[in-house]
């Protein structure tokens, strides 16, 4: 959903936008991205979830600042989360085990379930990028 810092239309307009965005829920080339403080509860460990069979995917930014380390940047904890579960929407998984390093060797893969939250590095790896890439040139 595009941001808007305003709707000079007053409640007409914002019921037209509404509107808009949430009648394309089951359109293949939307993808819901909403915020929530926790999944569940507070403490459930749960950065984010994803259910791409509808164009959906929260970032629990409660979990994610409470998992960081002290001074760190929550900002770039919340790219990460958000770029994670985006790339589930393309069909991605999680990674795990040895491996999987970025494809700039900085960082393991955005879609490892052991990705540094509180660095700068937010990309996938060579493999993740190569089957995004395939799902694109096939539409």
């Amino acid at each position: 959903m595009p941001f808007r810092s305003h709707f000079a239309g007053g409640t007409t307009e914002r019921i037209a936008f509404r509107n808009l965005w949430f009648q394309m829920k089951n359109e293949s080339n939307v993808i819901w991205v909403c915020g929530a403080n926790h999944a569940d509860y507070p403490g459930d460990g749960i950065l984010g979830l994803a259910l791409a069979s509808q164009n959906y995917c929260y970032v629990c930014v409660g979990a994610i600042e409470g998992r960081q380390e002290p001074g760190a940047d929550p900002v770039l904890a919340n790219a990460d989360t958000t770029v994670h579960e985006i790339g589930h929407q393309f069909g991605l998984s999680d990674h795990a085990g040895e491996g999987h390093q970025n494809h700039e060797d900085s960082d393991r893969c955005v879609m490892h379930d052991d990705t540094n939250i509180d660095d700068d590095a937010c990309e996938f790896c060579v493999g993740c990028l190569g089957a995004v890439r395939s799902l694109a040139d096939g539409l």
